[in-house]
């Protein structure tokens, strides 16, 4: 069974500070921490451009420390695009252009280029494929479920095809996002959050990936005990 667990910040530009500084304090630094003390665990990271930059201009040594640890393979961090505009949007040159401006600043600051790409609230299509190849990623995080169906079209890793080439599709867990979004609207209780979070990762499904929303979690009131 494989099972693989990640986070990811969207916080966007125009928000108060304190945003930044409750998702960092509550979320991101208790888990960079844990990282560093571990040698057994890979966690996934995608983090929003404006929380990359107020990190560089506010907390450089927190800077440091994901440059460590993706360099020591314990933390690999994911590419999106870079105004957090919705992909399947835009153009697909349009689109390949913003996820490769995140990857380029990433890769200047981490001195790590990201080999993943992950797609917030949204739905694969076919031609994700083709911008992965376009911005040399081997693999796309997003979800294979459909609310408006609510069909989930593959929940293992399946290697897709478009004109030619070929991308790893790795399915989040709706579940899990489900989870936390209900914890953050009050509707869950966090040790409730715990029991489900446990019940997912110790069942008998051959692949898990869990995605939490680290702003959701700050949001819900969690702290970083």
């Amino acid at each position: 069974m494989k099972r693989l667990v990640g986070g990811y910040i969207q916080l966007a530009h125009g928000l108060p500070a304190p945003f930044f500084t409750r998702a960092l304090e509550t979320t991101l630094l208790p888990i960079l921490t844990e990282l560093n003390r571990r040698n057994d665990v890979v966690f996934q990271l995608a983090l929003s451009v404006p929380f990359m930059e107020f990190l560089e201009k506010n907390h450089p040594s927190v800077n440091l420390l994901l440059t460590d640890l993706s360099r020591s393979e314990k933390l690999e961090l994911l590419s999106q695009t870079f105004p957090q505009s919705i992909p399947t949007l835009l153009a697909p040159k349009d689109r390949a252009h913003q996820i490769e401006q995140t990857t380029t600043y990433m890769r200047k600051r981490y001195h790590a280029r990201s080999r993943t790409l992950f797609c917030y609230n949204q739905i694969f299509n076919p031609s994700y494929v083709g911008t992965m190849n376009l911005c040399f990623l081997d693999s796309l995080i997003i979800s294979a479920h459909d609310p408006h169906s609510n069909k989930t079209y593959f929940d293992e890793p399946v290697v897709m095809q478009e004109l030619g080439k070929r991308g790893l599709i790795l399915p989040m867990c709706d579940e899990m996002s489900k989870g936390v979004e209900e914890y953050a609207e009050g509707i869950l209780s966090f040790p409730k959050l715990l029991a489900l979070s446990k019940r997912i990762i110790t069942s008998d499904a051959p692949f898990v990936l869990a995605m939490l929303n680290l702003d959701q979690l700050a949001y819900g009131g969690i702290t970083a005990d």
